[in-house]
């Protein structure tokens, strides 16, 4: 079939493909995944990896879902209006997030007016502030914390995606986000 023929996944599958076969000494991909179903995108995940540690070629992934970018790379430098403002591994950049929008790229998070949250939660090793704003993951926060820092606690909603059940629950006047995994 011809190229122009193809979904847009399958083009985006067949310029990889290409590219490859160059031998290049150093790879650009922009935006790899943006029209890849998940099955292709693992697929390629693995062929480029495998790729990648056979060749050595140095490989550049432009990508705007971070979790792309932490799954393949060794560091992540996070651009801002042309400049790097955060440079870490996706690890790093998981728990300690330096902007705001780059704690919200791994999804929720409980933000909350600095000055509501608790003394016993203010210096939390994963929270970080942004002016008057306080951040912390619900992957920091369980509901004993909870309960020792706010007082009694009430749970207002529970939804599980994949093996990760949510806690949205109600404490000294606040809304938190808690998480708890799934024991299987």
């Amino acid at each position: 079939r011809p190229a122009h023929s193809l979904s847009g996944g399958e083009q985006q599958r067949l310029s990889i493909g290409r590219a490859l076969l160059g031998r290049p000494r150093v790879l650009l991909l922009d935006e790899p995944f943006s029209h890849v179903d998940g099955f292709h995108k693992e697929r390629l995940l693995q062929l480029l990896t495998a790729w990648q540690r056979k060749t050595r070629c140095t490989v550049v992934l432009v990508a705007h879902d971070v979790r792309d970018a932490a799954r393949w790379a060794h560091r992540i430098d996070v651009l801002q209006d042309g400049s790097i403002v955060e440079s870490g591994s996706g690890a790093q950049l998981f728990a300690a997030p330096r902007t705001k929008p780059m704690a919200y790229a791994w999804g929720p998070i409980n933000e909350l007016p600095w000055a509501r949250v608790p003394e016993g939660l203010r210096a939390h090793p994963h929270a970080f502030r942004q002016g008057r704003r306080w951040f912390l993951r619900p992957e920091f926060l369980d509901a004993e914390l909870l309960a020792q820092t706010c007082g009694s606690m009430s749970e207002l909603e529970r939804w599980t995606e994949g093996g990760t059940t949510y806690v949205r629950a109600s404490a000294g006047g606040l809304h938190w986000l808690l998480r708890e995994t799934d024991a299987r």
